[in-house]
């Protein structure tokens, strides 16, 4: 396992940060390409923000969009009309559990 994983019960993605509890990124505070980078910088400051952890939060951030709307991550942040996502309207169900 890499140094992020989604937790769709809680829509967050959680962050090892190598020792103690996880670090969790809610996907209701990652809407827009500007949440996204913020949460990058945010992410890069802390002792624990490793190009790793970086790397595998954008690949967790990628896997959730794609497994919820059903096309890359790419077309929202580049493509999309209103470039806001309402992680409400997953397709994913365990995402509105």
């Amino acid at each position: 396992m890499g140094k992020a994983h989604i937790d769709w019960k809680n829509k967050t993605i959680e962050l090892d940060k190598g020792w103690g509890a996880d670090y969790d990124v809610s996907l209701l505070r990652a809407q827009t390409a500007e949440d996204i980078i913020d949460w990058i910088l945010h992410i890069k400051a802390k002792n624990w923000g490793t190009p790793e952890v970086i790397y595998d939060f954008i690949n967790e951030l990628e896997r959730a969009y794609k497994s919820s709307f059903g096309h890359d991550m790419r077309y929202w942040l580049c493509q999309s009309p209103d470039r806001k996502v309402d992680w409400s309207k997953a397709k994913r169900g365990d995402l509105n559990e």
